[in-house]
């Protein structure tokens, strides 16, 4: 474990590590790189598990809060009444439902000052308007309206528009599609004609209840299974991912190499890449952590720095070690193959 960790910084600053681990094989290198995805993996279950008791409070709540939403959630004044795949509602329409229909207050105030007898007094007044958006200015949820036809759709500011025989919603807000779903589509196998109103509603909802209130143990469960996923399995997918990128990455460190005058194989340059890697990841989560924009485009191209930094100090060595083989004295060269 001390080793993992003093490899990693040498990864770092000590060129002299490309050269001890040249003879170092493909499982080993690959090995090195899912440990340390996996540390990396590690940190982040700390930090998701401290999330989750930071905020268990709130979790605990979230039964009571959906509860209370579902209570307010359809209309009680409201029937929706389908016959022949046609919709009939017992309010007055256009009916609107989640309506973000907002009152706004201003206020203003003045300040009345009077001299008499020599002595200043300051009266102030305060006035407050309100104003209610003119029928229109809404943004609903949902609106109701069996007189409406499709194309009416962008007047009413809504996300669906229920008419007489289907609802119309947008596709995307960008491309302004409009797309028309029929009741026939999702009603072919319910009788009719039929009416659900609030208690109709009520009866599925108290279904829902039970598993609402276990929200909080699925949500436990939930994280365990994603620590174990995030420590095990997500290395397997982060190192894969690296060895899928660098790839791409040794070309254009094979051809750097060619510029550079260095002769290095496609293979050579993809090997000590897995090494060459760490740093990058290391500066990128760094990067990340302190919210430094535009590096995360480029990480891999500092890897491919790293790589052309590095490797002409690997075959410098190996000149060197092959001048001072030829330096030595008779008496010390490597004896010659037994025949």
């Amino acid at each position: 474990m001390i080793n993992l960790f003093r490899n990693i910084i040498r990864s770092c600053f000590d060129k002299s590590f490309y050269k001890e681990s040249e003879k170092d094989s493909f499982g080993k290198r690959y090995l090195y790189l899912y440990v340390v995805f996996m540390f990396v993996a590690i940190v982040g279950t700390i930090s998701l598990v401290g999330y989750y008791l930071t905020n268990k409070t709130e979790i605990d709540k979230l039964p009571t809060t959906i509860n209370t939403q579902l209570n307010t959630l359809f209309p009680k004044d409201l029937a929706l009444r389908f016959d022949n795949n046609e919709l009939s509602i017992n309010q007055p329409e256009p009916y609107v439902i989640g309506t973000d229909n907002k009152i706004s207050t201003t206020s203003t105030s003045k300040q009345t000052i009077t001299v008499q007898d020599g002595v200043t007094t300051a009266e102030s007044t305060a006035e407050t308007k309100t104003v209610t958006n003119k029928e229109g200015d809404f943004s609903a949820i949902i609106t109701i309206d069996t007189k409406a036809d499709i194309s009416d759709f962008a007047k009413y500011k809504t996300v669906i528009l229920a008419m007489k025989k289907g609802v119309a919603m947008n596709q995307s807000s960008n491309s302004g599609e409009v797309k028309f779903y029929s009741y026939s589509e999702f009603l072919k196998k319910v009788p009719q004609p039929f009416t659900f109103d609030y208690i109709s509603y009520t009866q599925i909802v108290n279904k829902v209840r039970p598993y609402v209130a276990l929200i909080p143990t699925y949500l436990s469960y939930g994280l365990i299974i994603a620590c174990i996923l995030l420590v095990f399995v997500g290395p397997l997918f982060l190192s894969s991912g690296v060895l899928f990128n660098l790839l791409f990455l040794s070309i254009f460190g094979y051809f750097a190499a060619i510029i550079i005058k260095r002769k290095y194989s496609y293979g050579y340059i993809y090997k000590h890449g897995m090494y060459a890697a760490i740093p990058v990841i290391l500066l990128q989560l760094i990067t990340d952590f302190v919210k430094i924009p535009g590096i995360a485009n480029i990480w891999w191209l500092i890897a491919l720095l790293f790589m052309v930094i590095f490797l002409p100090s690997l075959e410098q060595n190996k000149a060197i070690s092959s001048s001072a083989e030829i330096g030595k004295p008779p008496s010390q060269l490597d004896p010659p193959p037994m025949a």
